[in-house]
C-alpha cells in the first residue's frame, strides 16, 4: 500500500542545510498497524508529514497504491489527502472558538455533503467514540482524553484508508492512554491502516511492526 524509496528531506537552518531524513526506505502493507520510534528530532514527525502529503520530500519516491505522491501537483496532493489520510496531530490541535460538533465537521466542508448527510456522519462518529454527550461542548471544557477523542473523530470523519497519529497518547494518563490505544486497535481490525509515532514502548508493542529512525534512516526494529 505504502512504499517509500530513498527518501530524503532537509531544512535550512540559517545558512546551513540540515538533513533530517536520508535514504529512508519503508513499506507498510494495507491493514497493518505500525509504530515509528526514534529520539526527539530524529525526523519522525517530518516523515509523518510527508506520508500525509503536508510536506514534500527533496528526492526519492513515495508510492501510495502505486501512485507516486511526490509527482502530484498541489491540487492532486490535496485530493489525495482528503480521500486517503486521517491525521491525529500531537496535542489534538482543536479550534477553541468552535464547539466539538464544528471541530469534527470541518473536513466535510471541503466535500459536497448536504447538512443532513453531515449530521448523520457526525452522529455515527460521535457514537463510535462514545462522545455523544460532548457534541455541543466548547473545547476548553474537555479533558485531555476527551480532546483526543474529538481529534480522532475529526481524523476519521472522511473514512480514510490510513490513520496517521503523532504521539496520540503523549500527554495522557495511563488509563486514558489505554482507551485511546484500544480505539486504534478497533479501527485497525475494521481494516484501517494505522501509523503511529510514539516514544511509548507499550504503544509500540501493540503494533504489528516497529520502525526506528536513527541518523536519518529508517530500520525495522527487532528489539533491544
Amino acid at each position: 500500500m505504502i512504499r517509500i524509496t530513498n527518501l530524503q528531506k532537509s531544512f535550512l537552518l540559517g545558512p546551513k542545510k540540515n538533513m533530517v531524513l536520508k535514504n529512508v526506505n519503508l513499506e507498510i502493507n494495507k491493514g497493518e498497524m505500525v509504530a515509528i520510534m526514534g529520539r526527539s528530532g530524529s525526523g519522525k514527525s517530518t516523515l509523518l508529514n510527508i506520508l500525509a502529503g503536508l510536506v514534500k520530500a527533496d528526492s526519492g519516491s513515495y508510492h501510495f497504491d502505486n501512485n507516486d505522491v511526490l509527482k502530484m501537483d498541489s491540487n492532486q496532493v490535496a485530493e489525495f489527502r482528503k480521500c486517503n489520510i486521517g491525521y491525529v496531530f500531537q496535542n489534538s490541535v482543536l479550534i477553541d472558538t468552535k464547539d466539538v460538533y464544528h471541530n469534527i465537521v470541518l473536513p466535510l466542508k471541503y466535500s459536497n455533503y448536504s447538512k443532513s448527510e453531515e449530521k448523520k456522519k457526525i452522529s455515527l462518529v460521535l457514537a463510535a467514540l462514545h462522545i455523544e454527550k460532548l457534541k455541543h461542548n466548547s473545547i476548553d471544557t474537555l479533558s485531555g482524553g476527551e480532546g483526543q477523542r474529538v481529534a480522532i473523530a475529526r481524523a476519521i470523519i472522511q473514512d480514510p484508508k490510513v490513520i496517521i497519529a503523532d504521539e496520540p497518547t503523549g500527554s495522557l494518563d495511563e488509563k486514558t492512554e489505554e482507551d485511546i490505544l484500544r480505539l486504534f486497535t478497533i479501527f485497525n481490525k475494521q481494516g484501517k491502516t494505522i501509523i503511529i509515532v510514539t516514544h511509548n514502548q507499550k504503544v509500540a508493542d501493540s503494533c504489528d511492526r516497529i520502525f526506528y529512525i536513527e541518523n536519518g534512516c529508517c530500520n525495522l526494529f527487532t528489539g533491544y
